[in-house]
Order: structure tokens, then sequence, then C-alpha cells
């Protein structure tokens, strides 16, 4: 450690290293993106219908032979790690993009 503060030759205060992820350089921008994401307003709510359905209900429907789309938005290494049994990989990033093309318009979906 380093002296400094000293007065008279009497004493040194120990200055802090700036060693670490939190110190120096990094601080400022983690701050910054902190603030920005602090500020950001909530999402609109859809102008569509959403409806919440629990999973022993949608299983009930299923085993009934309703006519269900799952489909995964998690990750796609998520989803081949463990899934619902017949749902398709959609992931949330690219929904906008593949959801006009592989989300059926007459049938009931369900994300999770």
């Amino acid at each position: 450690m380093k002296p400094f503060g000293t007065r008279g030759g009497r004493g040194f205060i120990p200055r802090p290293e700036r060693r670490g992820a939190w110190g120096g350089r990094l601080a400022s921008p983690i701050l910054a993106i902190a603030l920005l994401l602090g500020a950001a307003q909530p999402a609109a709510p859809p102008s569509y219908p959403v409806k919440f359905i629990k999973v022993d209900t949608l299983k009930a429907q299923v085993d009934g032979g309703a006519k269900v789309a799952i489909f995964d938005v998690r990750t796609a290494e998520a989803y081949r790690e463990l899934h619902i049994k017949g749902a398709k990989s959609l992931p949330l990033r690219e929904v906008d993009a593949r959801a006009p093309k592989e989300v059926p318009k007459q049938t009931r979906v369900v994300l999770y």
C-alpha cells in the first residue's frame, strides 16, 4: 500500500486498490445502464386478448384431444434440455419474425 494524506510525516491512510469488476472504468457504464433500465417504461398491455392457463388445465385439454399449438419461448438450449411433449421451439427473440408463418390463426396457442 502507498501512503497518501500524510501530514508532517506522521502516519498514513491506506489507499484502496482499484481492482475487480466494480472499480475504475467499469463503474460508469454499469451505472449508466442501470439508470437507463430503471427509467424504462413498462410495456403496454397487448391489443389482443391474453388469457392465462394453469398447467393442469392445459394437460387435461391436450389429453382430451383439444387442438392446442404449444410454443416454448425460452432459448433453444433450454428447449433442447427439457420441454413439454409436442411443443415447438420459438425463442422469444424470434417471435416477431417467425410467428406470422409458424403460429396457426385458427387454433388455441399457448406460449410458455
